[in-house]
């Protein structure tokens, strides 16, 4: 008899403190979770703000910083594998002017080459206003005489590397 209660008391010592081991653990992983979720949420944010930001400075306010900020604008007068040519929209006194469709200089054509991670945007621009609004569009949207503000780098051969381009339009 005496046996049996030690071994009685013994098995229920055991069974008590597995039973609080696996509270705690399982607790413990919970508080663990819930902290990742935490982190993943501010990451989230943190991420968010960037892109937000990163957003404001390359989204000009209106349409003359839009312009001026550029590196090329023009129209498509060809679409290529990676790219297209353009020819280039120049400005004098407050006008802009470019060659008329079919008309192009060849030799004033200037080539585009899209960069792996170039984004694409519509701008449109408010005439009474010149305040701009945008829309994500693809490249796809890119089409033989299209409005293009382009961001990039020029290397040595006088290709533009484009890093943004913006399609845009008046209205």
């Amino acid at each position: 008899m005496k046996y049996k209660i030690i071994l009685l008391l013994t098995t229920m010592t055991l069974l008590m403190a597995c039973t609080g081991c696996g509270k705690q653990t399982r607790s413990e992983s919970l508080t663990s979770t819930q902290e990742l979720e935490e982190q993943q949420e501010q990451d989230r944010d943190a991420d968010d703000k960037k892109i937000s930001e990163e957003t404001e400075k390359v989204n000009p306010a209106n349409g003359d910083e839009l312009f001026e900020s550029s590196n090329l604008n023009g129209a498509v007068v060809e679409i290529t594998n990676n790219g297209c040519k353009i020819t280039p929209t120049y400005t004098q006194d407050d006008v802009a002017y470019e060659a008329a469709p079919g008309y192009e200089n060849q030799e004033e054509l200037i080539t585009v080459a899209y960069d792996e991670d170039c984004t694409f945007q519509a701008a449109y621009i408010n005439l009474q206003t010149n305040a701009v609004t945008y829309d994500a569009v693809t490249i796809s949207d890119v089409k033989e005489q299209t409005s293009l503000a382009i961001y990039g780098e020029y290397d040595s051969d006088n290709i533009l590397h484009a890093s943004i381009v913006f399609i845009y339009e008046w209205n």
